[in-house]
């Protein structure tokens, strides 16, 4: 980071006079584990060349030098701030035009948005611009899209935690295993998602898909321990081996 950038331009004492109401959020990380953990459920990606994302769905970055930093402390003092601050003073319509913007990228993950590649300050200078405008969103943009299907990752959460709950499945190991991917288009991918049921004491493991995850839900709460526990599936019923 360079030292503060002491801009006297409208946009930056205007900034000063009156933050708007994001200005002291953090920049969230992309690369945290809490946002990782649920990319391992993306079942779509899309990657559009050029595309429009509104500024008030930005809230981080992949670039570890600006995440943990305000807004606002961004766009007093990041190292090419000055530069692209003077830049919007004097070609205001750049980022209000719909021309492609070289450089300024974005990772959606449903709904949130995340900087990536070499825009960084720049996406900062167009939330502090246009947040209150008519039209907030800044065009022209790169966006790989990112598509996560939440009802898998909250009934993968659900089954984890009934098997870790009941001490007779302390055996049983339940995790995500692998993507799929399949390219359905030239600018589209799709996953399948596998995981694996581990039984530690009989050593073996089982391939699970997300049709069958119900399956598994339904038996694990309706097991008692002085029963014996049947099925068609091969997979549960090694559960108890």
């Amino acid at each position: 980071m360079s030292h503060e950038a002491h801009l006297e331009t409208e946009l930056y004492k205007k900034v000063l006079a009156y933050p708007p109401v994001f200005s002291n959020e953090i920049i969230e990380n992309y690369n945290h584990s809490s946002v990782q953990d649920d990319m391992r459920f993306v079942v779509k990606k899309e990657i559009i060349p050029s595309g429009s994302i509104n500024v008030n769905t930005i809230v981080g970055s992949d670039n570890e030098e600006y995440t943990g930093l305000s807004w606002k402390e961004l766009l007093v003092s990041g190292e090419k701030m000055r530069e692209h601050i003077l830049q919007a003073e004097s070609n205001p319509e750049y980022y209000h035009n719909k021309n492609i913007k070289e450089g300024i990228a974005f990772i959606t993950v449903d709904d949130k948005n995340y900087t990536t590649g070499t825009g960084n300050n720049r996406s900062c200078i167009a939330k502090f611009l246009l947040f209150n405008a008519e039209d907030s969103h800044i065009h022209g943009v790169r966006i790989t899209k990112y598509s996560i299907d939440n009802s898998i990752l909250e009934q993968y959460k659900t089954i984890k935690h009934l098997f870790s709950a009941k001490p007779y499945f302390k055996h049983i190991t339940f995790k995500f295993k692998e993507t799929i991917e399949r390219q359905s288009s030239a600018l589209t991918y799709e996953y399948d998602l596998k995981f694996t049921l581990h039984n530690t004491r009989a050593d073996k493991e089982y391939t699970v898909l997300f049709d069958e995850f119900s399956k598994i839900e339904e038996a694990v709460k309706s097991y008692k321990w002085t029963s014996k526990f049947y099925t068609n599936n091969n997979y549960l019923e090694a559960i108890l081996e």
